[in-house]
């Protein structure tokens, strides 16, 4: 019966116990934690809801008949006979154990506390999630509405850098130039001065 039971709650997501409430499956989808470089594992993880006025589904009924190979009259008996046996062993301070789902326990006044039987989160750790960069490893770039790949770009960008460090090299040389001409101007102009005051110096005395 328990591990019937375990199937159905499996199979359907839900799973209604008459005089004690409703089991729920929740599905926790796996996350990359980026602060703290942690992938978290995804899991599933049973949750309880007290409501002693629940009904079962009418498909629990038929999927313990089928799954035990018995008519749904008895498979109904069962059910209600394990829900009586849970409530008594509640009721009298003991744990409502249900195999592969976790067990139950009375508290304060009529409430029931759950706890859940260790989660497949044990086998399936969270881990380390470290950024890997391969020096020379390919991968795909979109460029405008194409793809290429990025060794292709880095080749196209090394080859427009050719060019233009060429222009700043002949911009550079250009500019240098008129400063070397200016150069000589002067010491053409300092020379012709002097030539001329040489002259006059000659001629005066």
């Amino acid at each position: 019966m328990y591990n019937s039971l375990y199937k159905y709650l499996i199979f359907n997501k839900k799973m209604v116990i008459p005089g004690i409430g409703s089991f729920t499956v929740e599905h926790i989808p796996g996350r990359l934690d980026f602060l703290n470089k942690q992938l978290h594992s995804p899991m599933s993880v049973i949750r309880f809801s007290m409501d002693k006025n629940a009904i079962p589904e009418k498909s629990v009924y038929e999927f313990l008949a089928e799954d035990l190979a018995v008519s749904e009259i008895d498979a109904i008996k069962q059910f209600n006979d394990l829900s009586f046996y849970l409530k008594d062993e509640l009721s009298k301070g003991r744990d409502g154990v249900l195999p592969g789902i976790g067990k139950l326990k009375k508290e304060f006044g009529e409430s029931y506390s759950f706890t859940p039987e260790q989660s497949v989160k044990q086998y399936f750790p969270d881990t380390v999630a470290e950024r890997v960069v391969r020096k020379d490893a390919t991968h795909d770039v979109k460029v405008g509405e194409n793809v290429r790949s990025s060794s292709e770009m880095k080749k196209r960008l090394q080859k427009d850098e050719e060019p233009a460090r060429e222009e700043v090299a002949a911009a550079s040389d250009s500019a240098a130039e008129p400063h070397h001409d200016k150069w000589w101007l002067y010491a053409t102009i300092l020379a012709i001065v002097a030539l001329i005051a040489l002259i006059y110096y000659f001629k005066v005395h």
